[in-house]
């Protein structure tokens, strides 16, 4: 049975040049920000454990929470 060759999707083509409605491709943005939610928290952990010791980690960690902490609350003031 004869198919008829589909088209390509409208995203698929390539824009016209000097058309005014070019699409952006945003793909970059978001494996950019993908990487950047894995890599500030383990970078963080890094500059934890070399700031507060390497010989117990466990101190560096729970120093590295009461900090995030304590820079969380600094918005909120005093109630009343």
């Amino acid at each position: 049975m004869f198919r008829p060759k589909s088209l390509p999707s409208r995203s698929a083509r390539r824009p016209v040049s000097g058309s005014p409605a070019r699409r952006s491709d945003h793909s970059i943005a978001v494996i950019v920000f993908m990487m950047a939610l894995v890599f500030v928290p383990v970078l963080g952990m890094h500059v934890a454990v070399a700031t507060f010791g390497s010989e117990n980690p466990g101190t560096a960690v729970t120093a590295l929470a009461d900090r995030v902490a304590l820079l969380l609350n600094l918005g909120q003031g005093a109630p009343g």
